[in-house]
């Protein structure tokens, strides 16, 4: 048989229910390769984590398909998990020697985009309230001697004052370099 599309819908939880449940479609296809029924259950529970990222995912792909070439053993097991939403499209994709450990690689690549995606739309501003100006007095020692007796006494501005006291800083950013070649 070369592909087995099965849709599972999964059930709604009760409360007799410890391990949660995917509440988006799970759409199963096997390519060389038959699907059995606790391996959709293994499935269905690692995806209903993913769910806390995104509450607009409607379904999930899952795509099963074995290698046949016996010179790629290690990885003739490749898993592909899209999962399809409001927003972008999100997959993740693994190849191992056994179904669940490329799901296990599969499932985390596609929780790690899920949560760079869910971190975008994140507001990173404004979440921190500022400490009035009362409650930062309150708590502050009151100041013994905030001003000087006598003030500082101040030159006069005049035009020669002002050029022989005048940052030389301020003077050499006005000019430019001159370019030798």
């Amino acid at each position: 048989m070369d592909s087995d599309q099965i849709v599972d819908q999964a059930p709604a939880e009760t409360d007799e229910q410890a391990e949660p449940q995917a509440t988006a479609e799970i759409v199963f296809k096997g390519r060389n390769v038959e699907i059995p029924d606790h391996f959709r259950i293994y499935v269905s529970q690692k995806l209903a984590r993913l769910e806390r990222f995104d509450r607009t995912i409607y379904l999930f792909d899952v795509e099963l398909d074995h290698e046949r070439n016996r010179r790629q053993r290690k990885s003739c097991q490749r898993v592909e998990v899209t999962a399809r939403g409001r927003g972008p499209v999100v997959r993740g994709e693994a190849c191992a020697d056994s179904f669940y450990a490329a799901l296990e690689s599969a499932v985390g690549k596609l929780e790690n985009r899920l949560r760079r995606s869910k971190d975008r739309r994140k507001v990173h501003y404004g979440d921190k309230t500022p400490v009035s100006l009362a409650e930062a007095t309150a708590a502050a020692p009151p100041p013994e001697r905030a001003f000087d007796a006598e003030p500082p006494s101040r030159t006069s501005m005049t035009a020669p004052n002002w050029t022989t006291n005048r940052d030389v800083s301020s003077a050499s950013r006005n000019t430019r370099p001159s370019r030798c070649r």
